[in-house]
């Protein structure tokens, strides 16, 4: 085996055991050199690879940590609430809007009604141990949730809401994913600076009747989440 592919084993498996907890930063790559005996060039060899794929990334300065979150809403359909708990970190929410608007082309278009109609509008923060971690726009049909307004968002869990009080089940959901750059706000939000690059997902959801009942663009920070994806015969 090659030695930068053991140096990747190496750290996949800390990862795994949780002697590299995730957000912590792995050893400098001086102490990697040292480890594996290796030149410095093998040690960003290996760790160009994990950073590609996503489990580890960097900080200017500070070297490479793990990635926080493992995201795999792509086949579970759980929602950000359900994967943190499951993580065991603490989630919160923060509501920028919500709200009734009429439908624009695109929000009818992929939620099967007439332009105009109106849809809840719900745009929130993600956020994992205090930290951002994506902003959401979510869109829902009025006609099949009255009365939503009157739960509040920042404490409630979409999915379980709608699952637990109108008898909805996102069945499936079809996702479209694609790194972008971010300014201004979001920015500022997910990153703390003027600028970076997010993971955007834009995605409709359906409940067991392949009726479309969410339509939601999301931005990730992409530092922060590692995305699986399934794919089978």
């Amino acid at each position: 085996m090659p030695i930068y592919q053991e140096i990747i084993t190496h750290i996949e498996n800390y990862i795994k055991n949780g002697v590299y907890p995730r957000g912590g930063a792995i050893p400098i790559e001086q102490e990697l050199c040292d480890m594996f005996k290796c030149s410095r060039m093998t040690v960003r060899k290996a760790l160009d690879e994990l950073v590609t794929s996503g489990i580890l990334y960097r900080r200017q300065g500070k070297g490479a940590f793990v990635s926080t979150i493992e995201y795999d809403r792509l086949y579970s359909l759980k929602g950000f609430t359900q994967i943190m708990r499951e993580q065991g970190f603490e989630s919160s929410s923060k509501v920028i809007c919500f709200e009734k608007i009429q439908s624009d082309q695109k929000i009818a278009q992929n939620l099967r009604m007439m332009e105009g109609a109106e849809v809840y509008y719900l745009e929130r923060i993600r956020m994992a141990m205090g930290e951002a971690l994506s902003i959401e726009k979510v869109y829902l049909p009025v006609a099949d949730l009255p009365n939503l307004l009157k739960y509040d968002f920042s404490k409630l869990s979409l999915y379980e809401t709608l699952d637990q009080e109108y008898g909805i089940k996102i069945d499936r959901a079809v996702q479209s994913i694609n790194t972008i750059d971010v300014s201004g706000d979001a920015a500022q939000i997910l990153f703390k600076k003027d600028n970076g690059v997010v993971l955007r997902s834009i995605s409709t959801g359906y409940d067991k009747n392949s009726k479309p009942i969410e339509y939601e663009c999301a931005l990730y920070n992409g530092y922060k989440y590692t995305i699986d994806v399934i794919i089978s015969k």
